[in-house]
């Protein structure tokens, strides 16, 4: 059994560093989206498609603090157009993945 769990916990540690390594692409992603929406594209969906996995996945991978920032730019992104207090969510969520 012991033997079990240590390949469980081997398993596990491999798709958090995974998911890890691929945070940063989604987070420049999220960066360009957010640009090219200040730059009038119509990529609201997008970003908030991206941002959504983010919530919803980070938790899974131990990453509990990028999960809860991204869930904070999800609420942003959906209750308000506040270009100020979206930046600022991006800008937490971003800091949050650097921890």
């Amino acid at each position: 059994m012991s033997d079990d769990r240590e390949e469980l916990h081997r398993a596990l540690a491999g798709m958090r560093a995974e998911y890890a390594s691929g945070l940063p692409a989604k987070l420049a992603l999220i960066e360009s989206l957010w640009r090219e929406i200040g730059a009038g594209a119509p990529k609201h969906e997008d970003l908030l498609r991206v941002v959504h996995s983010i919530a919803g996945a980070a938790g899974t991978f131990g990453l509990a603090e990028v999960g809860d920032a991204a869930l904070h730019l999800e609420e942003a992104l959906t209750s308000s157009r506040d270009s100020a207090l979206i930046g600022r969510a991006i800008a937490r969520l971003i800091d949050a993945s650097r921890n």
